[in-house]
């Protein structure tokens, strides 16, 4: 499970410098405060992952899930690639490697 907590920490990583990005671009609040809370909690995911937990990786979907949701939606009003496009294809990606990841488990678990 270290190489998926690596993803999700490299990932909030990510999520937080946008958010600061688009504080320092726009003077966006919410933007910063967005960016801060999704990245401490993909952060606290990731880090749940590290110790164990398997409760992490549904942390992690949910929150991934919520931002490719929210990133779908402002890259079809806009249709900009910066950074709304390019957020929504991690955030994508991101999910689909968690449900995988998932899936994989849980066929190990029953086939045991």
């Amino acid at each position: 499970m270290k190489k998926e907590a690596y993803v999700l920490l490299g990932y909030a990583l990510f999520v937080m410098i946008g958010g600061m990005v688009g504080f320092a671009k726009a003077h966006s609040v919410p933007s910063l405060i967005a960016g801060t809370s999704f990245a401490l909690l993909m952060a606290g995911s990731g880090i749940a992952l590290l110790k164990n937990f398997p409760a992490g990786l549904y942390v992690g979907m949910a929150g991934s899930a919520v931002l490719t949701a929210f990133f779908a939606y402002r890259f079809l009003g806009s249709y900009k690639f910066m950074p709304a496009g390019m957020m929504f294809l991690l955030s994508a990606a991101l999910f689909t490697f968690l449900v995988l990841l998932v899936c994989k488990c849980k066929a190990c678990v029953s086939s045991k």
